[in-house]
């Protein structure tokens, strides 16, 4: 697994019971299909997020990085090559999964914070934790 980049890049996550306590909120409400974001309480850096995310399984995240340059043209080369084989499924890297993984994106929940009254329930720790093996 190569870094691109370095990782260096914010998200923003959010657990599953976090998500599930922000659905149920928006159905008690006459919120009539207006649309929310809802993260966990801040952005983290996607290296740490990794790192803690694989630690859980005691595996450890290797140190090899590529830059986003070199990352894209790999990327196009494979989707050339299995445009012209006619290969199915995807490459192993590709623009759309570069965009995924090395462009920052992030969200604002504060629209589902003030009129559904959403709260974090479950914090990042805990749900690493929930993790461990």
């Amino acid at each position: 697994m190569f870094l691109i980049n370095g990782a260096t890049q914010r998200l923003v996550i959010c657990h599953v019971q976090n998500v599930c306590e922000a659905l149920m909120l928006a159905e008690q409400t006459d919120s009539g299909g207006a649309a929310y974001f809802v993260n966990d309480v801040k952005p983290i850096v996607f290296k740490d997020f990794l790192t803690d995310y694989l630690a859980t399984q005691k595996i450890r995240l290797p140190n090899l990085e590529i830059s986003l340059k070199v990352a894209r043209f790999f990327a196009s080369f494979l989707e050339k090559v299995w445009k012209l084989f006619k290969l199915k499924g995807n490459p192993p890297i590709y623009n759309s999964l570069i965009n995924t993984l090395a462009i920052e994106f992030i969200t604002n929940d504060q629209k589902a914070r003030k009129e559904l009254g959403y709260k974090s329930l479950v914090s990042y720790e805990t749900g690493m934790a929930e993790m461990t093996n």
